[in-house]
Order: C-alpha cells, then sequence, then structure tokens
C-alpha cells in the first residue's frame, strides 16, 4: 500500500473548547494531523507551517485580519480558512484578499 502524506492542520482560536473539539475530530482522520492548536499565532507556527490553518475571526488579542495577512506573507502555501460564529458579508473581500481561501461557520447543529 503507498505511503500517503498526511496534511499538517493548525488550529488558531481564542476558545480552548473549539480548539480541543477540532483537535479531536481532526485526530480521528488518518490523512489529518493537528500540529498546532494555540490560542494566537507565534513564531512556532511560522518555523514549522502546516498545510491548512484554521483561523478564528474573532481572536480576543489580535485582529485575525492582520494574522492572515501575515500568515499568508511568510507562508503563502498554507491555506488559511477562516471560522466564525455569525455569516460574515461586508468584510469577506478583505479577507480574500489577506490571503484566506475559505470560510466555515462554527455551528454545532
Amino acid at each position: 500500500m503507498p505511503h500517503r502524506t498526511r496534511l499538517r492542520i493548525a488550529i488558531v482560536d481564542d476558545s480552548m473548547l473549539v480548539r480541543e473539539a477540532l483537535r479531536l475530530v481532526l485526530g480521528g482522520f488518518d490523512d489529518l494531523r493537528v500540529v498546532y492548536a494555540e490560542a494566537a499565532a507565534s513564531a512556532e507556527l511560522l518555523a514549522e507551517p502546516a498545510d491548512i490553518l484554521l483561523l478564528d475571526v474573532g481572536l480576543g488579542d489580535r485582529d485575525s485580519l492582520a494574522v492572515a495577512e501575515e500568515l499568508h506573507r511568510e507562508t503563502p502555501q498554507m491555506r488559511i480558512i477562516l471560522m466564525d460564529l455569525l455569516p460574515m458579508h461586508e468584510d469577506i473581500r478583505e479577507y480574500v484578499s489577506a490571503g484566506v481561501t475559505a470560510f466555515v461557520l462554527k455551528d454545532a447543529s
């Protein structure tokens, strides 16, 4: 059987509950590996970039748009997926320009 490369997933969300839930769910897939799950993006994330970043819109200490811009500039190969509780309408173009490739709703249902 051929060896498949596992996608490296990073999670930046200020809610520990969300981070741990995503880590648990994503950890159940053989082809995914959560390599980073923190409340903020740090130098560690840039030192060993993930393939996919799940980025919360409502970060407590930093603007998620600025985080997306910085990470896209430093690691353009990393795909950034923005997460929020509510649908975004007015700001979505700014996020796409900043390097965000997808948007998902954090929905419990």
